[in-house]
C-alpha cells in the first residue's frame, strides 16, 4: 500500500499511553456475526485491562461499535509492514502469511482459527512459545479471550524473546527455495531423479536410470557417452488424448443421428432439423464437417494405433526369439543388447557358430560326461541321445540368434538415432555449472546404485577438469 498514511486519530490512540496496543486482524475470513464478535472483544479486552486495535477486513469488525470504547480503535486498510512494529501483539486467524509477518515483526500471537491450515499454525505458534493455546473465535467465550489477553499481556517479553528468535529464523531462510526443495521432495517416485537431483528429464536404456539433466550430463559427459537414452515421459498424455479422440470421432455421427431422430419424433419435422444443425455444429471442427472428417480420424487414429502394437508385437517377437535361443544354445558369457546392425551381425555369427559346433560335437561330449560321472549303462544311453537331441536344438538356437541378434542391432540402432545426444558444447557449458561437490556426489551414487551387487568392484570414474574419485 505505497499511497497509504496513518490518520491523526490512529497516530493519537497510539501515543496516548505508554504500551502499545494488541492488534486483531482476522484478513480475508468471514463471520456470521460481525456485531457479536466485536463487543466479545472488546468486553474481553476491558475485562484484561489492555487496548486494542480492530482492523476490520472482511469479517466487518469494529463497525458496529459506534462510538468504539476509549481502549477499541477500528481501523481499516493499512500494511502490516508499519502497523506490527508498533502493537505489543498480534491476535489473527492463522494464515500462514499473517503469522510469518508477525514472528517476522517478533511479535506474541494468538490465533483465532477458522478452517484449513489455521489450527495448524496456531498451534506451531504455541508449541514454539510464541504465544498462547489458539481459540476458535465464534465459541470462545469474553472470559476465555480474556484470559487469553491476560496471558499475552503477562508474558509478553517471555513471548517476544521466542517470536524474535523464530523471526530471525524466517528471515534468515530463502523461502522460494526450501519451498521448491520440498516440493521436489514430495514428487511421486516416477517423477524423481533415480539419483536424487531433482526433477527426471530423461530415461538411460543402458544405465536403467531415470535422471535429471545434471546427472545426466554428469554421468553421460566421458566413457557413457554412447548410452542410449530418449525423454522420460510421466504421464503419456497423448495416449489418453488419441483414445478420447477415436471414442469421440466414432461416436459422433451416432450422436447427430439419434439426436435428430429423437428431435423428429418428439416435435416433428422442423424440430429435427434444427437439432442436426445445433448437433452439427456441436461436434465439428472448425471449417469442417463432422460427417466427412470424424470417419477419417477414426481411420487415422486406428491406423496410429494400429502401426503402434504392430510395432510393439515385433519388438517382443525379436527378444522372445533371442531368449528362446539363448536359453536353448550352450553356455556362454552374457551378451549385452547390439547397438548397430554390424554389431548384431557379429553376435549372430558367434551365437550361431557355438551353436552349430555344440551340436556337431554334443553326440559325443554329452555320451562321454555321462560315462565320466557313472558307468551304468542307461546313465551312457541317456547321455547319448541328449547328444543327439542337442545335434538339433544346439544349430536352431544359433540359427534364431542368428536372426535376432542383427534384428535388435537395428532397431536399436534407430532407437540411438532418435535418442538424446549431449554435444561437446552443451557437456562444457553445463558441467562448468556443476560444482566439483555436486558432481562427486552424483558419481557417488550412480555407482552405489549401478554396481551395488558388484561385490569388492572397484570403480575409477574420472571427474571434469582432471580430478580422479575412487570409489
Amino acid at each position: 500500500m505505497p499511497d497509504w498514511t496513518p490518520t491523526a486519530d490512529l497516530l493519537s490512540f497510539l501515543a496516548a499511553s505508554k504500551t502499545a496496543p494488541f492488534l486483531l486482524t482476522l484478513g480475508s475470513c468471514v463471520v456470521a456475526d460481525p456485531a457479536g464478535l466485536s463487543i466479545k472483544i472488546a468486553e474481553a479486552a476491558a475485562l484484561a485491562g489492555v487496548r486494542i486495535i480492530l482492523q476490520q477486513g472482511w469479517a466487518k469488525l469494529g463497525i458496529d461499535l459506534r462510538p468504539p470504547p476509549k481502549h477499541v480503535f477500528v481501523l481499516g486498510p493499512a500494511p502490516h509492514s508499519w502497523l506490527f512494529p508498533r502493537c505489543a501483539a498480534v491476535i489473527h486467524h492463522g494464515g500462514a502469511g499473517t503469522t510469518c509477518a508477525g514472528l517476522l515483526a517478533g511479535l506474541p500471537t494468538l490465533v483465532l482459527p477458522f478452517f484449513g491450515d489455521q489450527p495448524f499454525w496456531g498451534e506451531a505458534v504455541r508449541k514454539a512459545g510464541c504465544g498462547p493455546p489458539p481459540l476458535k473465535a465464534n465459541t470462545a467465550s469474553i472470559e476465555d479471550l480474556a484470559a487469553a489477553f491476560g496471558d499475552l499481556l503477562r508474558r509478553n517479553n517471555e513471548m517476544k524473546i521466542c517470536a524474535q528468535a523464530m523471526g530471525a529464523k524466517i528471515a534468515a531462510e530463502n523461502g522460494v527455495d526450501e519451498a521448491v526443495k520440498s516440493f521436489y521432495r514430495h514428487l511421486p517416485v516416477s517423477m524423481q531423479c533415480d539419483l536424487s537431483c531433482g526433477l527426471a528429464r530423461v530415461y538411460c536404456q543402458d544405465c536403467d536410470l531415470k535422471l535429471s539433466p545434471v546427472a545426466d550430463v554428469t554421468i553421460h559427459a566421458g566413457a557413457f557417452r554412447a548410452h542410449v537414452r530418449s525423454p522420460w515421459r510421466y504421464v503419456d498424455y497423448s495416449v489418453g488424448a488419441e483414445r478420447a479422440t477415436t471414442l469421440n470421432a466414432a461416436l459422433a455421427p451416432v450422436t447427430l443421428i439419434s439426436s435428430t431422430i429423437w428431435a423428429i419424433f418428439r416435435d416433428g419435422p422442423s424440430s429435427g432439423a434444427e437439432q442436426f444443425k445445433r448437433v452439427h455444429e456441436a461436434l465439428s471442427p472448425v471449417g469442417s464437417h463432422s460427417l466427412i472428417v470424424q470417419p477419417i480420424a477414426v481411420g487415422a487414429a486406428v491406423a496410429s494405433g494400429a502401426s503402434r502394437t504392430v510395432g510393439m508385437a515385433l519388438w517382443a517377437g525379436v527378444v522372445f526369439l533371442d531368449k528362446v535361443g539363448s536359453g536353448l544354445g550352450p553356455e556362454a558369457k552374457h551378451i549385452e543388447q547390439p547397438q548397430s546392425v554390424v554389431q548384431g551381425l557379429f553376435q549372430g555369427l558367434d551365437r550361431f557358430t557355438r551353436g552349430v559346433w555344440s551340436g556337431v560335437t554334443a553326440p559325443v561330449t554329452d555320451t562321454l560326461h555321462a560315462t565320466a560321472q557313472n558307468h551304468y549303462p542307461w546313465n551312457i544311453v541317456g547321455g547319448a541321445c541328449k547328444g543327439l537331441a542337442n545335434l538339433v536344438v544346439q544349430p536352431l538356437a544359433g540359427t534364431l540368434q542368428l536372426v535376432s541378434r542383427p534384428l535388435m542391432g537395428i532397431t536399436n540402432q534407430f532407437k540411438a538415432k532418435s535418442s538424446l545426444r549431449v554435444g561437446d558444447d552443451e557437456v562444457d557449458q553445463v558441467s562448468l555449472e556443476i560444482d566439483d561437490q555436486t558432481r562427486k556426489v552424483i558419481v557417488e551414487k550412480f555407482v552405489f546404485t549401478h554396481f551395488a551387487l558388484t561385490e569388492g568392484r572397484k570403480l575409477r570414474v574420472r571427474l571434469f577438469r582432471g580430478q580422479n574419485y575412487q570409489i
